[in-house]
């Protein structure tokens, strides 16, 4: 009978972990990755193997299971974005806001392009009051992407709280121009308009907001934030 070589028995426990989360069979995927882990594996391969882990364990609830996996997949790999950019976001959901942008920041000096990680550094930022460090994140994600509508409208926000009501608008105008029917851009640009004395023009924008948001009740879509 022949014998399985490393090489085989890691590709026959990866195919069983994929079959079994495919299945939704969750117990059985932690089982096999586990399983995985205890064979010789590579640094980016056992780093993934955590990753995966993670995510099942996030799935049943485990939260500490999960970030867990998370901090030993850093320790495994710490020169693999991912993890770092998965403890963020994992913090950032707990409304750990500061050590959320630890992560964001690490995440994003190995890997500086990720326009999301950006807007969500951004919006860990605004939590904290930090404007300026936010508006310099949004900067860098729009920079980076012009057409990434939730950088903008999220900088619009934070402009609006500077008291830097033009910038806000021309920001809520590039958004409006590129989602008609984003009703909470007309609705912070109604705001906006009211507060600059522009009563008309508030008028019309809380009418359109108005009637999109009923529009969305009836047919909701994904939101652009």
């Amino acid at each position: 009978m022949s014998i399985k070589t490393n090489e085989q028995e890691i590709s026959d426990l990866m195919l069983s972990a994929f079959a079994f989360q495919k299945n939704k069979q969750t117990n059985e995927a932690i089982k096999v990755w586990n399983e995985l882990l205890k064979l010789e594996i590579d640094k980016a391969l056992k780093s993934q193997t955590l990753l995966s882990l993670s995510i099942l364990h996030q799935e049943q609830g485990s939260f500490d299971l999960s970030l867990d996996c998370l901090q030993q997949a850093i320790e495994s790999n710490p020169k693999d974005a991912q993890s770092y950019f998965c403890v963020a976001y994992f913090k950032q959901q707990q409304e750990k806001y500061s050590e959320a942008v630890e992560y964001f920041e690490k995440a994003l000096s190995l890997k500086p392009d990720d326009v999301g990680a950006l807007n969500n550094l951004g919006n860990c930022f605004d939590r904290l009051d930090q404007l300026d460090d936010a508006v310099m994140s949004y900067d860098k994600a729009i920079k980076l992407d012009k057409t990434y509508i939730s950088a903008i409208y999220n900088r619009a926000n934070v402009l609006t709280k500077q008291d830097k009501n033009k910038q806000a608008i021309a920001d809520l105008n590039q958004v409006i121009e590129m989602d008609k029917d984003f009703y909470q851009a007309y609705y912070n640009r109604a705001s906006l308009f009211q507060r600059m004395g522009k009563n008309e023009k508030a008028k019309k924008d809380f009418k359109k907001a108005k009637e999109l948001a009923e529009m969305d009740l009836k047919h909701p879509k994904m939101s652009s934030q």
